[in-house]
């Protein structure tokens, strides 16, 4: 039913468009099926896959793009690309920093969930956003723009716990909207788990380092070697002056395998533990033959950085399919390039030692109860096999460090080992006392932890606005 002509190939201004979607719930192919099948007109392309949203649901207001939605930062994909093909780097970037604070560290390691709902993907392929975002944060590191233009102070104080991505996205937030902020680091160098894990083949430390430097431009103070609990308690913190506090401390303790010996064994490490040494490769062996326990990214990064340890032999062992590994597709190919072979649907049971020393891993065959990804593992009877190996990393998850929970006023820890939060709100147990990123959901990407800092900076926004109303 290929309709040739113009009522085949739309046009449109982008400079006029609004993004409120009338085009396309007035198009024929919204409301007749078989021009939506069609393979050889732009708009059968267009349109395949697209579910017209039912009349009563249909908003006269403008709607974001859907690459903008997809977003968890909701940022403006389309405004930053237009302006990188108009080679304007620099408005380019300060477009991005509006709402993204971090364009460097998300242009390597962003799982970019807007390129999957890119329009553009469902003539073709989807635009590649993130190369995109890495090449103008990249493009402009040795030509800073100028700084945000800031609103005056207004005389309030907020101290921000840890300097991962959440922290990071709550302090350019709080920024601006008037607020003094400082953050404390518990690590020599700010940046969280990005800084500390990620390797530098996945990302350059230098990209990290200017995202910093560029939030350090705004007033935003961070105070590195500084361990909350240790080297000061929240009562100190209120003492300095602070008017309300956000934890952002991250997930720093690797979740335990079941068979995890009573004591340390040489050859068994967890990932972050792992991953953190090997930025000083002069005093880790990691052998010739090892074994990676995990499915996500934490494990395709272990076995990586394995290979460029020396490593010969790298299996990384998982408890279902390849293709549901929670990894990065991507990274997961990348792993495969390298030479990390797969071990799907199997399960640790012991770990081999001798002569206090990791020698192996004895394993069991899963099958899933049906073929569905969610389908629940059970071990194959008499399948039990051995894989030896030199090193065992496990990378099964990472986990709230409990002694967070051991200050003068403990915090409440929620039954999945998260900081307890009033979703209302966002304030811990604590009154004054906020939480935000991994800490509070579990595990995140980086743009996911993102977004909750910045939701989490918002309510410390309103909670302070109402506060100082209050006084009035």
């Amino acid at each position: 039913m290929a309709i040739e002509g113009r009522t085949h190939k739309p046009v449109v201004d982008h400079h006029l468009c609004g993004t409120c979607t009338i085009c396309y719930d007035a198009c024929p192919a919204a409301v007749v099926p078989e021009i939506r099948q069609e393979t050889d007109t732009l708009r059968g392309r267009a349109y395949r896959g697209y579910t017209p949203a039912p009349a009563s649901s249909r908003q006269p207001a403008q709607r974001m793009p859907s690459c903008q939605s997809r977003c968890p930062l909701h940022q403006d994909v389309r405004g930053y690309i237009e302006l990188i093909g108009q080679r304007r780097y620099q408005e380019a970037l300060r477009l991005i920093r509006a709402s993204n604070p971090l364009p460097s560290l998300c242009g390597y390691v962003c799982p970019h969930p807007c390129e999957s709902a890119c329009t553009r993907g469902r003539l073709d392929e989807a635009l590649a956003i993130r190369a995109l975002k890495q090449f103008v944060a990249t493009h402009c590191q040795n030509d800073l723009p100028a700084p945000l233009q800031l609103p005056e102070s207004n005389d309030k104080k907020v101290v921000i716990v840890g300097s991962g991505p959440a922290g990071l996205c709550a302090a350019h937030e709080l920024a601006i909207n008037g607020f003094a902020v400082e953050i404390l680091e518990a690590a020599p160098h700010p940046g969280g788990m990005p800084a500390q894990v990620i390797p530098s083949f996945r990302l350059p430390p230098r990209a990290l380092q200017h995202d910093i430097r560029m939030l350090e431009t705004m007033g935003i103070t961070i105070k590195t070697g500084v361990c909350f609990g240790r080297d000061i308690t929240l009562a100190e913190i209120w003492q300095s002056g602070a008017d309300a506090v956000i934890l952002a401390v991250g997930t720093h303790k690797s979740t335990p395998l079941d068979i995890e010996p009573p004591k340390t064994i040489p050859g068994y490490l967890d990932c972050l533990t792992f991953l953190k040494t090997s930025r000083q490769p002069d005093i880790i062996d990691i052998g010739k033959k090892v074994i990676v326990v995990g499915g996500g990214n934490a494990a395709i990064d272990s076995a990586r950085t394995a290979l460029r340890l020396g490593a010969e032999k790298v299996t990384i062992l998982y408890r279902r399919r390849r293709e549901d590994m929670p990894a990065a597709d991507e990274e997961i190919e990348l792993a495969a390039a390298e030479g990390v072979s797969f071990h799907c649907q199997a399960i640790p049971r012991q770990l081999l030692i001798k002569n206090n020393q990791v020698v192996g891993l004895e394993c069991q065959e899963i099958e899933l109860s049906s073929i569905l990804a969610g389908g629940t593992p059970q071990p194959v009877a008499d399948s039990a096999f051995t894989l030896t190996a030199d090193a065992v990393i496990a990378a099964v998850g990472q986990q709230l460090d409990a002694g967070i929970a051991n200050q003068h006023q403990p915090f409440a820890i929620t039954p999945d080992r998260h900081l307890f939060i009033d979703e209302k709100n966002r304030q811990t147990n604590v009154p004054g006392v906020f939480a935000a990123g991994d800490a509070v959901t579990g595990p995140s990407s980086v743009v996911e932890a993102m977004a909750d800092g910045r939701k989490t900076a918002l309510a410390v926004v309103s909670f302070l606005s109402n506060q100082k109303k209050s006084s009035l």
